[in-house]
């Protein structure tokens, strides 16, 4: 005999789970090693997607300090593995490095807010990849025994527009990557 009672179907909301950062951070850093494999460079500067995804995984999920230095260091082995750098390694320092730094922003108490609308991701974006960043660069200068000109104005600069482009974009993902996941509008 056939049952034709019609199934009732309710949403109802997710409420998460003890290990939901991890997929969301999976999901997230995918996202980022896909971009940054299919995006251009602009003059010959490519955007670190990576640094951009993991930065709104922590806005979004709000880890602790382990769990951001651990998304950093996945951060650091996707990047390792994408990076157009002739010492791709030094982001499993770098990565981490910036995580934490994202993590630690997180706690400060400042509202940067233009017309209701929240600028911490954007700053906190900005001074994370310019972390990592920085990191990476002096690391490489002091490895390689780079010059100092070139340093200044040659790597500096490509730290400042990584900067710039990943706190554009971050900014402008931020908003529906929480609604995607589910979570209410700051107040």
């Amino acid at each position: 005999m056939e049952n034709n009672k019609p199934v009732e179907m309710r949403q109802v909301k997710s409420q998460g789970g003890k290990f939901r950062w991890v997929a969301v951070s999976a999901l997230l850093l995918a996202i980022g090693a896909i971009m940054r494999l299919v995006s251009p460079s602009f003059a010959g500067v490519s955007i670190n997607w990576i640094i951009t995804m993991y930065c709104i995984t922590i806005l979004v999920i709000h880890p602790s300090v382990p769990k951001a230095v651990a998304i950093g260091l996945v951060a650091g082995a996707i990047n390792t593995i994408t990076s157009k750098s002739p010492m791709p390694h030094l982001n499993m320092v770098s990565e981490p490095i910036g995580a934490l730094t994202c993590v630690l922003l997180m706690g400060l108490p400042f509202a940067m807010k233009v017309g209701g609308v929240s600028l911490r991701p954007a700053v906190i974006t900005f001074i994370t990849t310019f972390a990592s960043g920085f990191t990476f660069i002096t690391s490489f200068k002091m490895l390689m025994n780079i010059p100092l000109q070139i340093y200044l104005y040659g790597m500096l600069p490509v730290v400042v527009f990584t900067a710039v482009a990943n706190t554009i974009i971050a900014q402008v993902l931020y908003y529906p990557a929480r609604k995607l996941l589910g979570q209410e509008e700051e107040s």
